[in-house]
């Protein structure tokens, strides 16, 4: 819930490459956050089409680097995964009465 003309603000998961349906069924991107993830683009198109204004990225973060698994820092570079941070703000509303 945000009220008209409220801004929101989300770090989240993303990834260059879509996993394939073969990956799909692997528990372990599951686990890794991998096969949840989208793109940076289509994450920002869905709160466009979602109706937010002001829709940007504002930067991003190598999450999984601090990871102290060898096969997540792997796997995550191999989809190219990384923290994307992105604000957008909901539309003031047009009619307050």
């Amino acid at each position: 819930v945000l009220r008209p003309g409220g801004r929101v603000q989300i770090a989240d998961i993303v990834v260059a490459d879509l996993p394939s349906e073969a990956c799909r069924a692997k528990p372990r991107l599951w686990a890794e956050c991998i096969v949840g993830a989208t793109t940076e683009a289509d994450y920002l198109r869905m709160f466009t089409a979602a109706g937010f204004t002001g829709v940007e990225r504002l930067g991003e973060l190598d999450y999984f680097a601090a990871s102290s698994s060898s096969s997540t820092r792997g796997t995550a570079a191999g989809f190219g995964a990384h923290s994307m941070v992105m604000r957008a703000r909901k539309p003031a509303d047009p009619d307050p009465a």
